[in-house]
């Protein structure tokens, strides 16, 4: 799919920020529908999550630099801003996050799935991180590696709701934080 040129749009009338805005929307919603098939190509409920590749890496590392041209120079922000105060650059800012979630919940899933199977085991589950480091077992992800992409996991999943707090009293109710948290 060819994506819509911010110039064009621009030149039958539309105001630059919004422009801009859905062309951006756009390239990240058809990018993340490609990386999302990388990452679960096993199966639609999710049961086929693995952990990013390089494949997916590579897709990924141009699109979620948040100062790339995809944002068109209007809705670049760095990790410590405060969230925006309009709702174009909130929505684009979710959109992010949501990314980094989608490509960091592998690493989530899989913690969530050693504490499951020690508890079908009988064994109980583990309650601090040096437990956890030193029983998870050495694999395609080590425990230092899957417990940084589980903090990043998590830590997506709430920028990405608190996108929307700077909107102040205009804020609208425009996304659904138990439908991402459930993702």
């Amino acid at each position: 799919m060819v994506f819509p040129s911010a110039a064009l749009l621009q030149s039958q009338g539309i105001p630059s920020r919004s422009a801009w805005s859905y062309a951006a929307q756009l390239h990240l919603r058809m990018t993340l529908n490609a990386v999302q098939g990388l990452l679960y190509a096993g199966g639609a409920d999710g049961s086929g999550a693995t952990l990013p590749g390089a494949t997916a890496k590579s897709c990924l590392d141009a699109l979620l630099d948040r100062r790339g041209p995809w944002t068109g120079g209007l809705f670049g922000f760095d990790d410590g801003d405060p969230p925006p105060a309009d709702l174009l650059a909130a929505r684009l800012r979710a959109s992010y996050w949501a990314a980094h979630a989608l490509l960091h919940r592998g690493y989530l899933k899989r913690i969530l799935d050693f504490n499951h199977d020690r508890r079908e085991r009988g064994r109980p589950p583990l309650q601090s991180v040096a437990s956890f480091l030193q029983a998870y077992p050495r694999g395609e992800a080590g425990p230092h590696e899957t417990l940084n992409g589980a903090h990043r996991a998590v830590t997506a999943h709430v920028k990405a709701t608190t996108a929307f707090h700077g909107l102040g009293a205009r804020r609208f109710i425009v996304t659904n934080p138990f439908g991402l948290a459930h993702a």
